[in-house]
């Protein structure tokens, strides 16, 4: 009888220190969990952050480049009017150079007219 009790007591021993090892082991197992869920949160975060970057440098380099479209499209308009004024500038030269050449010419007509007048009298 002594030795079955002996027996049953170490077997409680045993069977009390596979339970610790077990619950170490457990344990051991959710530290390790924690710490790959919160590296894993960190990975995300910093994914997001990342995608965020890409993002704001896209948006910031559509913009640079709509503006400089805006800009080439003003310059455009711009030189576009310009040389409708240079035009119209030439056309009025080139009307007024006419106008006096005919001023011109109608004067030398009545000199001549004026001057035949005279030889007549």
């Amino acid at each position: 009888a002594v030795v079955s009790t002996q027996s049953t007591g170490e077997e409680e021993k045993r069977e009390a220190a596979r339970k610790r090892i077990e619950e170490k082991e457990v344990k051991s197992q959710q530290v390790l969990n924690k710490k790959k869920q919160r590296e894993n949160e960190l990975r995300l975060k910093r994914i997001e952050k990342e995608k965020r970057m890409r993002r704001a440098k896209m948006n910031k380099e559509e913009e640079e480049r709509k503006k400089k479209e805006e800009l080439e499209e003003k310059m455009k308009k711009k030189e576009a009017l310009a040389a409708k004024e240079r035009e119209m500038l030439a056309k009025k030269e080139e009307e007024k150079k006419m106008k006096e050449i005919k001023r011109q010419e109608l004067a030398e007509k009545r000199r001549k007219e004026a001057e035949k007048a005279r030889e007549l009298k």
